[in-house]
């Protein structure tokens, strides 16, 4: 079994600028730890976006490192590895496109991509330039408003008040004066904003007691007639980063005035994203955003903001550019992954682009965007579309000498009554069947308990059977005992350990490099090195 290492430079240069010198230094620290295979991330080039206006308080490291290193930091890290002695795969993420994030304050009018009460940052220039190419929303239609109901799993004590507050601009909230308590049912809030004119709503729970529910079931929005009418739900007011050196620090925050003054970031899923984690039974309590409070805007995303579509031409010539690109870097292969950080509340609406409806609609006779439909069928049509794409995306790589590797997330497996990762069906068994990637990269989230599942344990069979090495990825960080998983996944006929991800271990410094990790670094030199 061989160690791999997962690099990616945008955490790596948090700390300071890095130049070819300090690239060299790093790539033979990771040789003398056994590692041979580096994984890079490619975000790009300079002219693609993704490093220039991030919005992270660290932009000036990425200024001065590319303005030592060259135009791409994927070809300056090839050449630094090869020279170790490693060989290099970029993993290329094709819905990544676009981030709805936290940034520094003064970056927000740099933004690209508009959303709801907000922008996304950071971002590529197609995300800008190609919104008709990302996933585009079930419908877009907008009724009048009249109620907002917050609604509780559990019953509420019958004074518990909450105060409604309304904002233009998801920037600025007012106190409406418009008070509650819970209706006889003691699950139930209930506001009528039908005299309201703002589209930007805060419900503020006046108590410390919990207000609590799924995601998909806390609010509901009613017209005037008793209709259901369209949302976005905000559970995360904003809040912008507050600029540090260390990694471990980087997540320190200014929440200005709260909710009243900064808003919310609405149709998003705060924490880990929902893209790689199935979120149909999340759930939400007011005060879990410590500030007892949930918006609702009756606004809404016209699409996914980072995720293009896999049915769109324009989104797959997008990928197969990015591709081409990564191989005029020296690479010695091509790593496609799933995983992203999109992260909206509600996926089920998401997929609606109209080749994957003129394609629906051509086998079966129903418009998903007016009809009761098949979800486990539009899900199957849309992986088509991807599974398309990676065969034109094998062809490339493989032309050109290279080998094509595949992630395959547990996120991907679901069944047929609780959805796979964005309403998609990854089709990885007729991946694997049609002989599509060389390998295949295993990534696991919250690792280990869910390594070995049912269907882990059937990729690991069917990698073997079709003689197709495998690669487990997990998140170091969620390893307790890293030696019994690198003997147990080596014993399962694991090809490598996928480390994720060297800045996780190592934090750059200016005379070297600091061991963030020194016990999990010592784990991997005993088990690797030769």
């Amino acid at each position: 079994m061989k160690l791999y290492m997962t690099v990616d430079f945008f955490d790596d240069v948090i700390p300071i600028p890095w130049n070819l010198e300090r690239l060299h230094q790093f790539m033979e620290l990771l040789a003398n730890v056994g590692v041979k295979r580096i994984c890079w991330l490619f975000h790009g080039n300079l002219e693609d976006g993704h490093w220039t206006d991030t919005g992270v308080p660290w932009q000036n490291h990425f200024d001065e490192t590319f303005a030592a290193i060259g135009n791409s930091d994927l070809r300056a890290g090839t050449e630094a590895a090869h020279q170790a002695g490693m060989e290099v795969f970029a993993i290329y993420k094709p819905f990544d496109q676009a981030l709805q994030a936290m940034p520094v304050r003064e970056a927000v009018k740099y933004a690209r991509v508009p959303v709801v009460g907000g922008s996304a940052q950071p971002s590529y220039i197609f995300a800008a330039e190609h919104r008709e190419a990302f996933m585009r929303r079930r419908s877009m239609e907008k009724i009048p408003a009249a109620k907002i109901i917050l609604k509780s799993a559990k019953k509420l004590k019958p004074d518990h008040q909450f105060r409604l507050w309304a904002s233009d601009d998801n920037k600025t909230y007012r106190q409406t004066g418009k008070t509650a308590v819970p209706e006889p049912d003691a699950c139930r809030v209930v506001f009528d904003i039908s005299g309201e004119e703002s589209r930007f709503f805060a419900i503020e729970s006046m108590s410390e007691e919990p207000v609590e529910n799924r995601v998909d079931s806390i609010i509901e929005v009613e017209s005037p007639d008793g209709r259901s009418v369209q949302y976005s739900l905000g559970l995360q007011p904003r809040k912008y980063r507050v600029p540090a050196q260390k990694h471990h620090l980087r997540h320190q925050f200014d929440i200005g005035g709260g909710f009243a003054t900064e808003g919310f970031l609405f149709d998003h899923i705060p924490g880990l994203p929902s893209a790689s984690n199935n979120c149909q039974d999340l759930r939400f309590d007011l005060s879990g955003n410590e500030q007892n409070v949930i918006g609702v805007s009756l606004e809404l995303n016209e699409s996914v903001p980072g995720a293009p579509e896999p049915a769109e031409p324009v989104a797959v010539e997008h990928w197969l550019k990015m591709i081409g690109k990564a191989l005029d870097c020296g690479v010695d292969g091509v790593d496609i992954r799933i995983m992203n950080h999109n992260s909206v509340v509600d996926w089920s609406q998401y997929g609606f682009n109209q080749p994957v409806m003129d394609e629906f609609i051509k086998r079966y006779g129903i418009d998903p965007r007016k009809e009761e439909f098949d979800r486990e069928k539009l899900r199957r049509l849309r992986g088509e579309f991807y599974t398309a794409f990676l065969e034109k995306a094998a062809a490339l790589v493989k032309g050109t000498g290279k080998k094509l590797s595949l992630h395959v997330p547990n996120g991907a497996f679901g069944s047929l009554d609780k959805s796979t990762m964005m309403e998609i069906h990854w089709d990885w068994r007729s991946w694997l069947a049609k002989g599509i990637p060389d390998e295949v990269t295993y990534k696991i989230l919250r690792a280990p308990q869910n390594t070995f599942s049912p269907e882990g344990n059937e990729l690991i069979k069917r990698c073997k059977d079709k003689n197709i090495p495998l690669a487990f990825c997990p998140f170091i960080h969620g390893l307790p005992d890293l030696s019994g998983y690198l003997n147990d996944i080596e014993h399962a006929g694991a090809a490598a350990f996928n480390c994720y991800e060297s800045a996780t271990l190592w934090w750059a410094k200016q005379d070297g490099f600091e061991e963030v990790k020194p016990d999990v670094i010592k784990i991997l030199k005993d088990h690797f090195m030769e």
